[in-house]
């Protein structure tokens, strides 16, 4: 049985989340109504893909395929604490923070065609143009 205190943490929320989320993925409703569920490989398993509990908790998720803009496939994760922010970036198959103007949390992030925006505690919003889409590359606050 799990303590309180780990199934209140916010690392088990985030993978419970991530659960739900990809089970409801995997369902779509029919034309008649009822539910087509995927089924997943049967050697399927959870991995843990990084862990971030030393630089805070984990609030948004958000990838890019390959293209033009990005170059490659792109992975960006923002969280912190509450009076920190954290970007970590996924580079190499490795998460690694990836430098942000200084400030609090971070909430959400999201992209397209080479923009990557970021909003967080106290009103903070963040805006990133790759030079690839005729940017400067540099956070824009």
């Amino acid at each position: 049985m799990l303590s309180p205190s780990v199934l209140g943490s916010p690392a088990y929320l985030m993978i419970i989340f991530v659960m739900i989320a990809t089970s409801m993925s995997c369902q779509s409703e029919t034309s008649t109504g009822g539910m087509i569920s995927a089924e997943l490989p049967p050697n399927h398993s959870w991995v843990e893909e990084a862990s971030f509990q030393d630089e805070g908790t984990v609030m948004s998720i958000w990838g890019a395929p390959p293209s033009q803009q990005w170059g490659e496939a792109k992975v960006w994760a923002v969280g912190g604490q509450p009076d920190q922010g954290v970007l970590w970036e996924r580079v190499d198959e490795t998460w690694r923070v990836s430098p942000t103007p200084d400030g609090e949390l971070l909430n959400w992030i999201h992209g397209r065609s080479g923009h990557l925006w970021i909003v967080g505690n106290g009103g903070r919003a963040l805006r990133k143009v790759t030079q690839e889409a005729e940017g400067t590359g540099e956070w824009e606050v």
